[in-house]
């Protein structure tokens, strides 16, 4: 695919990600009130047995909070990584790679994105001791073009396995 393509493409599916982030917590809390409000023992969580804020609580608790952290780390991931690349002389990264890392972090979602993050770090380090020792050169420069995106799925994949055996 084209560079300049594929960089249309990956901000468009980051927007995307984050339009279907920020729809996702009031639609879960409105099919949330609606399965308690059926419920013959559960309508006694909402009013007027109790007040709204319990409900405002419990929905933001459970369908907000996480999906608001991963998409402020996604941001400051996207931003520190353009701010990083800017700052070096645009040596580090290609312009789609913020987007592709700031995918990966609403991907993989809180706390887990911290171990994504890493595994990015621990597979960079990998790569540039493996590079150092198999070429003796001092001067490298690693792309995670390609990787991005695999990295994010294996630490899903990580997370199932740990969690769900």
């Amino acid at each position: 695919m084209r560079p300049h393509l594929l960089l249309r493409f990956a901000k468009f599916v980051f927007l995307i990600s984050v339009v279907v982030f920020l729809f996702l917590g009031p639609y879960l809390s409105y099919q949330q009130y609606h399965l308690w409000k059926a419920g013959a023992l559960s309508k006694y969580f909402l009013p007027p047995y109790q007040g709204i804020s319990y409900f405002i609580s419990y929905a933001f608790t459970n369908f907000f909070f996480k999906t608001l952290i991963a998409l402020v780390a996604s941001i400051i991931g996207l931003v520190g990584m353009r701010i990083l690349n800017k700052k070096h002389g645009e040596r580090f990264f290609e312009p789609v790679e913020y987007y592709l890392f700031a995918s990966g972090i609403l991907l993989v979602g809180h706390p887990w994105w911290t171990l994504y993050v890493a595994l990015v770090f621990a597979v960079a380090l990998l790569a540039a001791v493996g590079y150092l020792l198999i070429s003796r050169k001092k001067e490298f420069r690693l792309s995670f073009y390609y990787l991005w995106i695999p990295i994010a799925i294996f630490t899903i994949l990580i997370v199932r396995l740990v969690l769900h055996g």
